[in-house]
């Protein structure tokens, strides 16, 4: 993830708009502490629970707790949204740096939300295969996304001239093809099975 948020930085930074590259870094830190740490280590107490289930064979304890994990990773999504939302004000207050970085920065978070329940709900897929010791699959699809990211990125950045918005954009668009190329393979294992 962290070489995700990369790319759009090293786009415009070397179109020389360093302050649009901070503006940018800013956010993509602010979304790593707000969604990706803590709905990481939430997903990865979920995998013990779900490694016990698919252990013991009991899949109707493994679906329960594959759809409790979600609905709470849905619920914790509402107040990190709020937070993304209302970013500015706090980082305001904090008075780090200029203003237009920090609106520059709630753009980012702003356009980037959808992309954040996107990622919640690919963390839950991945943590639900992972509990049946399947590991493979998830770096797969984001691999392959990544790629889409890139030329996104470049597309949207330079090209369309989008500035942050685009940076935010291609980072939805990248989380939301790694989310269906994961639920596609769940599919398709499931359908193997019957």
């Amino acid at each position: 993830i962290a070489l995700l948020q990369a790319w759009p930085i090293y786009h415009v930074y070397i179109q020389g708009n360093s302050s649009l590259a901070v503006s940018i870094g800013l956010a993509t830190t602010l979304f790593s502490l707000l969604i990706i740490a803590p709905f990481s280590s939430l997903c990865m107490g979920l995998v013990s629970r779900l490694c016990h289930a698919h252990g013991k064979g009991d899949k109707e304890l493994y679906g329960i707790t594959f759809q409790r994990s979600l609905i709470i990773n849905i619920i914790l999504m509402v107040p990190a949204s709020f937070l993304l939302w209302n970013c500015d004000v706090f980082l305001m207050k904090l008075n780090l740096c200029d203003e237009g970085l920090f609106v520059q920065a709630k753009q980012f978070l702003v356009t980037a939300l959808p992309g954040g329940w996107l990622y919640t709900i690919f963390l839950t897929l991945q943590s639900y295969l992972n509990g049946a010791s399947i590991f493979m699959a998830p770096p797969i699809c984001l691999a392959i996304s990544s790629v889409i990211h890139y030329l996104l990125s470049n597309f949207f950045i330079i090209e369309l001239n989008l500035g942050i918005k685009g940076a935010a954009v291609a980072y939805d668009i990248q989380l939301f093809l790694a989310t269906i190329m994961l639920l596609i393979y769940i599919k398709y294992k499931e359908d193997r099975k019957s």
